[in-house]
């Protein structure tokens, strides 16, 4: 894996069409809110730090960047929606980012083994937790913000 700055803000892109994002969505940063992609709007809802958890097993943690609220998920099931949790170090809001040396996107994995995953390149698409493939769906390109 490659590093990524703990504090950060970013965007997390598609990169097969780089204006299609990670959104909550309707730039809705409020609990539960569901991810999905949309077009990229500056919205609070797009924006995403990456941090470094405080306990062991050390992952990233990815939170809104208001209020801070984290995205994602609870179990290891397979197309388990990815959502905006209350900020806590719990094994399914964690997430490491393993750099395609190819290309220079990210696989993003949570501790569970599950990537995140869009159901399809549409507007409106869910993003969910999927078994690992190395699919295009389960690519993503971090664009920092800040």
């Amino acid at each position: 894996g490659s590093y990524v700055r703990s504090g950060d803000i970013f965007r997390i892109v598609n990169p097969s069409r780089v204006s299609y994002v990670l959104s909550l969505q309707n730039n809705n940063v409020s609990l539960r809110s569901n991810t999905i992609i949309n077009t990229y709007s500056n919205g609070v809802g797009q924006r995403f730090r990456l941090r470094y958890s405080t306990t062991s097993p050390y992952y990233y943690i990815v939170s809104s960047v208001a209020p801070d609220f984290v995205i994602g998920n609870r179990t290891s099931a397979r197309n388990e929606p990815i959502i905006l949790y209350n900020i806590a170090d719990t094994n399914g809001l964690k997430w490491t980012f393993i750099k395609n040396d190819n290309d220079n996107n990210y696989v993003i994995r949570s501790i569970y083994g599950q990537c995140m995953t869009r159901l399809n390149n549409n507007i409106g698409s869910r993003v969910v937790s999927y078994t690992c493939n190395n699919d295009a769906s389960q690519s993503w390109t971090l664009i920092k913000i800040s």
